[in-house]
């Protein structure tokens, strides 16, 4: 009796074990190693305008390792080796993505122009990482089904002669928000990989956020010096140069001698544009904040995008239980450093 006790005890454990067995949405599911971010669908709506909406208190966070195997996944050289806190929710058609990262520097200056004591040529154009000319950078991957066992595996597609995938049929939907150039816009800038290119979203209707301030770019022949400055000229400081405070450039002025003016003239009316929404391009709204402490400094951002766009270029996130995706982030990101810290490919759940 107390054998055939022990027997029935072992085998109810064991169907109970079976019976709990979650695969948390997925189709197949995940190696049981492999992280998950799971979205929670129970909270309301995170605002966007700050990062830390009392919402995301109640929402369970994964960490997602970045620089980790640097050689497939690449290694950032100012960040290593890192945890990348992440959180996410789905709410009303929308999916909300929270990113958390230490970066011991805020490159909020990237592509910056400087003022020297040449007098042929007053102003130097920054764009070198050696003189923090970069900006940093954040990327979220969604494999759009259609990229065979590829997915969405960064080790395939950003570390050859450029970012693409390696499947003629494959595509990638890419979220990219940049510290200099998207952040202060509140957005993000939306992209499609393919196996021949890595270019942002279709856009109807031009709406340029950012604007490059170096003069040349603007005028040819016009000279090598800035194309604005702000309103309060000498006197200004910040490191970015809005539309609607932005000034013709002066060159007149009693500039200092090391005087940094910004790279880019940012459009904030994008945001608001009635034409944003038929942009797939600027369709994923982002808020941002940078925390210097004593312990660490980090990045915060959340990401908003519709999970159905009506788009072909952004993945179809309403119809899917799951969706392989990966990140990376990059510190001080210039056109001739491509460096940066990737994840190896995890699940977003999208439907637990």
């Amino acid at each position: 009796m107390k054998r055939l006790l022990i027997s029935l005890l072992v085998l109810l454990g064991v169907l109970m074990v079976g019976c709990s067995k979650d695969d948390g949405g997925t189709n197949p599911p995940p190696p049981p190693a492999s992280p998950r971010l799971v979205v929670d669908t129970t909270v309301a709506a995170p605002s966007m305008t700050a990062v830390d909406d009392a919402v995301w208190n109640l929402v369970d966070s994964v960490n997602i390792e970045i620089g980790g195997d640097a050689a497939n996944y690449g290694s950032d050289p100012d960040l290593g080796k890192i945890n990348v806190t992440m959180k996410a929710i789905t709410r009303d058609g929308k999916l909300y993505i929270y990113a958390r990262w230490n970066d011991d520097y805020a490159n909020l200056r990237g592509n910056y122009i400087m003022k020297t004591n040449n007098e042929q040529d007053p102003w130097a154009h920054i764009t070198y990482a050696e003189a923090k000319g970069g900006e940093d950078k954040f990327f979220i991957l969604f494999d759009n089904g259609d990229n065979g066992t590829e997915k969405a595996n960064c080790a395939t597609m950003c570390h050859g002669t450029s970012m693409t995938t390696s499947t003629d049929s494959g595509n990638v939907d890419v979220w990219n928000w940049k510290s200099t150039t998207t952040a202060p816009g509140r957005l993000a800038e939306d992209e499609w990989w393919s196996h021949d290119t890595a270019k942002s979203d279709v856009e109807p209707y031009a709406l340029n956020l950012y604007i490059d301030n170096w003069y040349p770019y603007h005028v040819t022949g016009g000279g090598l010096r800035p194309w604005k400055m702000h309103s309060a000229d000498t006197a200004f400081h910040g490191a970015v140069l809005y539309t609607e405070d932005a000034i013709e450039y002066k060159s007149t002025k009693e500039w200092q001698l090391g005087y940094i003016m910004p790279g880019y003239v940012i459009d904030t009316t994008v945001y608001y544009s009635s034409y944003r929404s038929a942009n797939s391009r600027w369709d994923v709204i982002t808020a941002s904040r940078y925390d210097s402490i004593s312990v660490s400094s980090t990045w915060t951002v959340v990401f908003m995008r519709n999970l159905y766009t009506g788009n072909d270029d952004d993945a179809m996130l309403s119809v899917i239980d799951s969706v392989q995706i990966a990140v990376a982030a990059a510190d001080n990101h210039t056109t001739d450093a491509y460096q940066h810290s990737g994840s190896k490919p995890f699940y977003l759940i999208l439907k637990p």
